[in-house]
């Protein structure tokens, strides 16, 4: 069962599944500690472990966040052998955009070299970067957003940075970024980190279909060039799950979590075909009804093996809720 067999795992953690390019996003100031213990057990099967280490504040001030004082145990992990690229999340989700347009270009430059800045003081080997997933549901963010990026990569992966990686992360079917931006942007990252789940986040459902995910990846890929940009994506998979009450909504299912419903109802676990992700029901202290999604082998198994027919890049989210079990996939 998964309670008994989840904290077993291949004593050969070097043994790397995916070919491509695998990336480690390590959020969270409470579970860093968790997510740097499976990272670093199984760093070998990462090429890219992204910590987020930098929040561009409202006023546009490049901050630390609280992952910064465990900068130098990471850096130093990261550079035992097999070395990892380190490329620290650059989060823009406190970030305000002003209103007035005419500052946008001059504030894209004055940012693009603070954020250069705390990368080249970190000794890093590039950043992943959120703003367009940020702000998304800010009016006219995205012209500034590309802007910013193209400003960006010329410090990172140019002049006497050169060499850098810029990873930009960005939401999937969204009016914030679409194949016009892929096309514009292609020449300027390294790759571009699709956020393929949340499908379902405030109704009872699925978080990843296989399928939706499938089209939102397709769905960025310029006619001219699909297969080079094909080789720039990099599909999102989160360890995590939902427990969805039935009026909807309700609260992320980690690990702990997972396993101690597991533990307290014996439920039955559904396979939803259509969607390949595993379900199960039970009934709570107060007689409401909730239905779980949370990644399973299976689940798992399918997604990677279906990203890697696809011939792009894998990102995991969410790390502290997986199994040690899971980590054999990658």
């Amino acid at each position: 069962t998964i309670v008994e067999e989840h904290g077993r795992y291949f004593r050969n953690t070097n043994l790397k599944m995916t070919a491509t390019t695998a990336i480690a996003i390590l959020a969270g100031s409470v579970s860093w500690r968790e997510s740097f213990a499976l990272v670093s057990r199984n760093r070998a099967k990462f090429t890219h472990v992204a910590p987020a280490w930098f929040v561009v504040s409202a006023n546009g001030r490049v901050t630390s966040s609280e992952w910064w004082p465990v900068r130098a145990l990471v850096a130093f992990s990261l550079r035992l052998p097999p070395a990892r690229l380190f490329t620290p999340l650059v989060s823009f989700k406190d970030f305000d955009l002003p209103a007035d347009n005419s500052t946008h270009p001059e504030l894209a430059a004055r940012l693009a070299v603070s954020v250069a800045g705390s990368c080249g003081s970190s000794s890093c080997d590039g950043l992943l970067v959120d703003i367009h997933l940020a702000l998304r549901r800010q009016a006219d963010a995205r012209p500034f957003a590309n802007a910013f990026v193209r400003a960006l990569s010329a410090r990172l992966r140019g002049g006497r940075a050169g060499g850098r990686q810029l990873l930009l992360l960005v939401p999937a079917y969204s009016d914030a970024f679409g194949v016009a931006d892929v096309r514009e942007l292609l020449e300027h990252v390294d790759a571009f980190i699709v956020q393929t789940f949340g499908f379902s986040s405030k109704v009872p459902g699925p978080s990843a279909p296989l399928p939706w995910m499938q089209h939102a990846l397709t769905g960025l890929l310029p006619a001219e060039s699909a297969s080079v940009s094909g080789q720039k994506l990099v599909a999102m998979v989160r360890l995590g799950g939902n427990d969805f009450r039935a009026s909807g909504g309700g609260p992320l299912c980690n690990r702990t979590r997972y396993l101690e419903l597991l533990r307290l109802h014996s439920p039955r676990l559904d396979w939803y075909a259509e969607a390949s992700e595993h379900v199960f029901a039970y009934t709570d202290q107060r007689n409401a009804s909730h239905s779980v999604y949370h990644p399973t082998l299976k689940s798992l198994h399918d997604r990677l093996t279906a990203i890697r027919s696809w011939g792009v890049g894998v990102a995991v989210d969410e790390i502290h809720c997986g199994l040690d079990y899971m980590f054999d996939l990658l």
